[in-house]
């Protein structure tokens, strides 16, 4: 008995046809990249927003007797660090653009006023701007009700983060009530 081999035109058949499933799943392969891509750098944003919140939140906290840095003393300089965290009044001027970038880049806008940023953070080879808002928190609701829980000198803070992906500008929202000496 002989042994029988592929014939050339059966392999070329075959290597045709390994061609054009490759090429059709190239465009998937492409964009699970792209996604991947966009999926980490959200996570990123989340990540520095949920921080710089932290950061409001204690000191906030920590600060609640005084609204300046210059009013500290000595033995409590070191609760103000990096970011300013001044509660402003409500109708307080939004922060205004620093190199052409902005908090409320257009077709972004979320009618936010953030007094605060842009600040600029390199994490994992990408820029990230943050922006935050931080204002005397209601003590009613809409409709005049009260707010329970909702204790004298507490602060309404919302961070935002913004980046350049890969459509344009995308961005991440949190927020959060920031409560003194909670």
């Amino acid at each position: 008995m002989r042994a029988r081999g592929f014939s050339l035109i059966e392999v070329m058949v075959g290597m045709a046809i390994l061609t054009l499933v490759m090429l059709g799943t190239m465009p998937l392969i492409a964009y699970a990249i792209r996604r991947g891509s966009e999926g980490r750098q959200l996570t990123v944003a989340q990540q520095l927003a949920g921080e710089i919140l932290e950061h409001l939140r204690n000191e906030v906290r920590y600060d609640a007797g005084a609204s300046t840095s210059a009013s500290a003393s000595l033995g409590t300089a070191w609760d103000y660090d990096v970011l300013p965290h001044e509660v402003k009044a409500a109708g307080a001027a939004a922060a205004p653009c620093s190199g052409g970038i902005c908090c409320q880049p257009d077709g972004l806008d979320d009618g936010v006023t953030y007094h605060y940023g842009p600040y600029a953070f390199a994490r994992e080879g990408n820029t990230y701007y943050a922006c935050y808002g931080l204002q005397a928190a209601a003590t009613t609701d809409p409709k005049g009700n009260a707010r329970t829980g909702v204790a004298a000198g507490s602060a309404e803070a919302i961070v935002r983060v913004l980046w350049r992906g890969t459509g344009g500008w995308s961005s991440w929202v949190v927020g959060d009530l920031l409560q003194p000496g909670a």
